[in-house]
């Protein structure tokens, strides 16, 4: 179903663990719910797909602050101004009505071809001339910033001569058949023999299906996109590159590339101009990529002396500290839980997804996506969820669920058995949108707990490392999709951020996104961007000799 270009979640990469990619199958007039993943196709069979809805993916960011200052111009040339005058050739009069000094040979040739009796336009690149066409398009000068993320796509359509947003698409990434995660994907690649390739063109036909749509739906030409930026992860970006990522998962974990990259777009399959460049911002490390860089630029980090912490939570967990020219970074293996992947009633920000939750004495309230019938629980509700069930006693510090006889008669009923384990009941089935309970099981609440105790381990690690007390963090800012609709107070008093911090967070939404546009907007960005690789260090986790005992002693409520 792959290769024929159905989409189906499959976070475990097809090894029959997460659950997510079940289908109806109907063989010999029977019907039957299955998991796609343990289905050998070798007779005639119909195949029901579940719909698909609308996911509510975060685009926004902390606003934009910066001086537009792009090096893409354009310039109309009046009607007649080329024909030839006092010996001067039509490149020297260009040279006189504008801040050139160089011309590319395709702009020489199309000024060859062009009817020199009418108004010209002319695009320029820093100080080259780089395009010659007939008529008025001086007003129509467009970039593109793409923040590639593991799970979803956001492209935004920028204006580079008002600096505006025009529009702005998002999706599913199309990779997540092969994988929810970055090592399914690497595991993908390394089982098949074509799987570079294939999730290289799955992206890319993805990117251009949507490029496309989004300059249709705008009326923009496509030949007046001058600039791409791309922000991802590191293991996504080589992807895109369609390079081959097991150096990402072998130690020592050395990357093919870390500095930034400008390349014509069509030499890697982006179905964009030929004169544009595209550019991808600089990585860390394996494990702190572009996205983290897009990160600290739209949130000015280290701009002064205070320490502040940056927490990217995603399916990879991101976390940055320090101050000055003095910044520190690691990666954590937080897993696509607070994604929905891997819980048994989890779901990604669609309708109907829970997303807040409370506890008040013999009842509870639930808040839901577009207030829809529940269908599951996203990564928000999640949160909510398990800090409720810790503060009123149904999960103990060591992340138990509560024996049904110390929990009073109404709640007590919530604590159900399901297939000889306990799990609570969150939803019953008749009140939900598909007819089937919503329940978080004890696997469920490990999965959490495995998930905040590598983020809380990972601050820890750098608070130690850098020998500062959270106490002396001045702002938290948290990046991400999760991270912008999660309850601080909650996230704190379960263990995912500091208790001190509580009131430090700084939500700053698809931050990698804004960041993204910034360097798009503004050419002086080059060199911030690049100090920020060269001042940041990245602390591998993994040799810290003491950081299984951290990570351990992070798991507790």
């Amino acid at each position: 179903m792959n290769r024929g270009g159905f989409t189906l979640p499959s976070y475990c990469g097809g090894r029959g663990v997460c659950g997510k990619c079940v289908v109806d199958i109907k063989r010999k007039g029977q019907i039957k719910t299955q998991k796609a993943c343990a289905v050998r196709c070798e007779e005639d069979m119909e195949v029901f797909l579940p719909e698909e809805e609308d996911l509510e993916i975060l685009t926004t960011g902390t606003a934009l602050s910066m001086n537009l200052d792009s090096e893409y111009r354009k310039y109309l040339l009046e009607a007649g101004s080329l024909i030839s005058r006092e010996g001067k050739d039509p490149v020297s009069l260009i040279y006189g009505m504008v801040d050139a000094n160089n011309i590319t040979l395709k702009a020489l040739q199309e000024l060859e071809r062009s009817n020199k009796k009418e108004a010209l336009t002319a695009t320029l690149e820093d100080n080259f001339v780089i395009g010659i066409e007939e008529g008025d398009s001086s007003q129509s000068l467009y970039g593109l910033a793409i923040d590639v993320g593991t799970t979803t796509v956001v492209i935004y359509l920028m204006d580079l001569i008002t600096g505006q947003e025009v529009d702005c698409a998002s999706f599913y990434n199309p990779q997540k058949k092969f994988g929810g995660d970055v090592i399914s994907r690497i595991n993908y690649t390394l089982e098949n023999k074509d799987g570079t390739d294939l999730l290289h063109k799955t992206l890319l036909a993805g990117l251009n299906e949507e490029i496309a749509k989004l300059l249709y739906e705008n009326n923009i030409r496509i030949q007046d996109i001058l600039k791409t930026v791309v922000v991802g992860n590191t293991v996504m970006l080589h992807m895109l590159l369609g390079f081959p990522t097991i150096s990402l998962a072998r130690a020592p974990y050395t990357p093919v590339f870390t500095g930034p990259l400008s390349f014509t777009p069509q030499g890697i399959g982006l179905e964009l101009p030929e004169r544009g460049l595209a550019h991808l911002l600089p990585c860390v490390s394996a494990y702190v990529g572009a996205d983290v860089i897009a990160d600290m630029l739209a949130c000015d980090f280290g701009s002064d002396e205070d320490f502040h912490l940056l927490v990217d939570i995603g399916t990879n967990g991101e976390v940055v500290l320090g101050r000055g020219k003095n910044i520190l970074a690691c990666s954590t293996a937080a897993g696509p839980a607070f994604e929905g992947a891997t819980i048994s009633s989890g779901m990604a920000g669609l309708p109907g997804a829970i997303s807040g939750f409370r506890l008040q004495d013999e009842g509870m309230e639930i808040r839901t996506i577009k207030d829809k019938k529940p269908q599951g629980i996203c990564g928000s509700g999640l949160l909510d969820l398990v800090a409720e069930l810790r503060r009123t006693g149904f999960i103990n510090k060591e992340g138990r669920l509560a024996a049904r006889e110390k929990l009073s008669q109404t709640m007590g009923k919530r604590l159900v058995d399901r297939d000889g384990k306990p799990a609570f009941l969150v939803v019953r089935a008749e009140d939900t949108g598909h007819g089937k309970e919503i329940l978080l099981t004890q696997k469920d609440i490990r999965q959490v707990q495995l998930a905040k105790g590598a983020i809380a381990s990972g601050i820890e690690m750098l608070l130690q490392e850098m020998e500062v007390e959270a106490d002396n963090i001045s702002k938290v800012f948290i990046a991400g999709g999760f991270g912008n609709y999660m309850d601080p107070q909650q996230a704190c008093y379960i263990g995912l951020l500091p208790d001190s911090l509580k009131n430090k967070i700084v939500p700053i939404g698809n931050a990698a996104g804004t960041g993204a546009c910034m360097f798009l907007l503004n050419k002086e960005l080059k060199k911030e961007v690049q100090k920020f690789q060269e001042k940041t260090q990245y602390l591998e986790l993994a040799r810290k000799p003491d950081f299984q005992e951290v990570f351990v002693r992070a798991l507790s409520f």
